[in-house]
């Protein structure tokens, strides 16, 4: 059955397809995030040949994506199926609602990992000794995972949220 040009609803294959592809694009977005605000200060300091420093730099992006894929698929899976449920039963198409909630979720994310898990506060801070509040984690992490945290929603929404009716 077809409503409007739009395929009869979201799969559960579809929806768990387009899951992985919005984790693999929010990813894709905090690396690059990342890479391009370091890229101006890129080993400067080093005697390393051109060719050497792209070398490291090409293995550290790749490196920082598997772990912020594999990490955010397993972080973001309960939160991302209970906004999708949430999506589905009120028929919620609207790209706004989905570009909210991925960033909504990211920064819950955050929350969760600096308050309760307390693994950046031993590294954060330049003097080693005086913890980080949330909010600063949320200000440092989340213009970076944010950004992420939207990109993949619209993703999730150009996939499998615009067919939910």
């Amino acid at each position: 059955m077809e409503r409007d040009g739009l395929i009869s609803g979201a799969s559960w294959e579809r929806v768990v397809g387009s899951y992985f592809a919005s984790v693999t694009a929010g990813a894709l977005t905090v690396v690059a995030a990342i890479e391009l605000s370091r890229i101006t200060s890129f080993e400067s300091a080093t005697n390393f040949s051109l060719q050497h420093k792209a070398v490291d730099l090409l293995t550290m992006t790749g490196i920082e994506f598997v772990l912020i894929w594999v990490i955010g698929l397993a972080t973001m899976a309960i939160p991302c199926a209970l906004l999708s449920m949430i999506a589905r039963a009120f028929a919620i198409r609207c790209w706004v609602f989905y570009a909210v909630a991925g960033i909504a979720v990211v920064m819950l994310v955050i929350w969760v990992n600096t308050a309760f898990i307390d693994v950046p506060n031993q590294y954060s801070s330049p003097d080693g000794d005086t913890p980080i509040t949330v909010l600063q984690e949320l200000l440092t992490a989340g213009r970076y995972f944010g950004l992420a945290g939207g990109v993949a929603g619209l993703t999730f929404w150009r996939l499998a949220g615009r067919y939910y009716w």
